[in-house]
């Protein structure tokens, strides 16, 4: 999800700044089009994987059912920026 929305960004021209917070990516990407805002909440859902995935030391056992969840999220965004973005 992150880098669909850094993707978005990139393509109207806004500078991508390092961050992996992905509500404040979900709010700079609805400042071009508030359709974004519908993605608040599954990136705030969704903000807590992508530190714990990266830094090994946050690691935690994530139960199937929740990581089966955060995949179809993670999807329908990626599904939301590409239609956006134009790409199928």
């Amino acid at each position: 999800m992150e880098k669909c929305l850094k993707a978005y960004l990139v393509s109207v021209d806004e500078h991508v700044e390092k961050t992996h917070f992905l509500i404040v990516l979900v709010e700079r990407c609805a400042k071009h089009n508030l359709e974004f805002l519908k993605l608040s909440k599954i990136a705030e859902m969704l903000t807590k994987y992508v530190v714990t995935t990266r830094y090994p030391d946050d690691w935690r056992e994530i139960p199937l059912d929740e990581a089966l969840e955060a995949v179809r999220s993670a999807e329908e965004v990626m599904k939301f920026v590409k239609s956006r973005l134009g790409v199928e």
